[in-house]
């Protein structure tokens, strides 16, 4: 077995084209599901608009606004129907954290996660992350390529229900610091 870290759009590329590949962790999406085998998930992951601290941006009205995604990226399909907004395309989350921060991009549209983990790589401060307005829910999983053979990926999933159901998953996601959609506090009413 060979253990390979690549971009984004590479992983995808090679996933969809190449044989017996397995991939992790991308969000099941419909324009996602004919590409690749979904093995089995792993977490639930918002996409969302993110400013910086203290921001006054209204989310609402995006009118204008530079918003930061991956190419190719379910961020960068959520940025196209956002309505007359400027579409900043950077190749990893770390330069969209670095722009984002150095203010040349007003939102960062992204996976929650991988935000706060480019945050950190890029030696940010976590705490000048500000969530916003959540466009989608997805789930990520343990994929693999299309010609990937069945009675192999048997065993995946057998060792990621085990550990789901043994509680090792939790702790995993505690120790990397994987912030869930349940685990946030519930928004707060607007009077």
């Amino acid at each position: 077995m060979q253990i390979s870290i690549q971009p984004l759009v590479r992983t995808l590329t090679i996933g969809s084209t190449q044989a017996r590949v397995l991939i992790v962790p991308p969000c099941r999406t419909p324009q996602r599901e004919p590409l690749l085998q979904w093995v089995a998930p792993l977490v639930s992951e918002d996409f969302l608009l993110i400013n910086r601290q203290g921001s006054t941006i209204s989310q609402t009205k995006l009118d204008g606004l530079h918003v930061g995604v991956v190419r190719n990226s379910v961020g960068h399909e959520l940025s196209k129907r956002l309505q007359g907004v400027v579409i900043e395309i950077a190749d990893d989350e770390i330069n969209n954290a670095r722009k984002l921060a150095a203010g040349h991009i007003d939102v960062w549209l992204a996976a929650w996660n991988s935000a706060r983990y480019a945050q950190r790589q890029a030696g940010l401060p976590l705490p000048m992350l500000q969530r916003g307005q959540v466009l989608l829910r997805c789930t990520t999983y343990l994929a693999a390529s299309r010609d990937f053979p069945a009675a192999s990926l048997a065993p995946w999933q057998r060792a990621l229900e085990e550990i789901r159901s043994d509680g090792t998953m939790l702790q995993l996601a505690k120790r990397c610091d994987i912030i869930t959609p349940t685990q946030l506090p519930p928004p707060a009413l607007k009077h």
